[in-house]
């Protein structure tokens, strides 16, 4: 896993939930979001089901299933 050290250099993203600007860095312990609250609001999206990953299959491969 990918370590952040102090002495790397940070730079600035937005928020994904609330698209407020946030350093990116090893002092922003709820990064790459805001806050504890937007980092919360995501992760009830993605256990509710409102973000999801499509199972898209090519025609081939929906032929070889049936």
């Amino acid at each position: 896993m990918a370590s952040f050290e102090s002495s790397e250099t940070a730079f600035i993203l937005q928020c994904p939930n609330c698209k407020t600007s946030v350093v990116f860095s090893a002092e922003n312990i709820y990064r790459p979001f805001c806050t504890q609250r937007c980092r919360s609001i995501d992760l009830g999206l993605w256990t509710s089901g409102s973000y999801a990953i499509p199972d898209v299959l090519e025609d081939s491969e929906q032929n070889n299933l049936q």
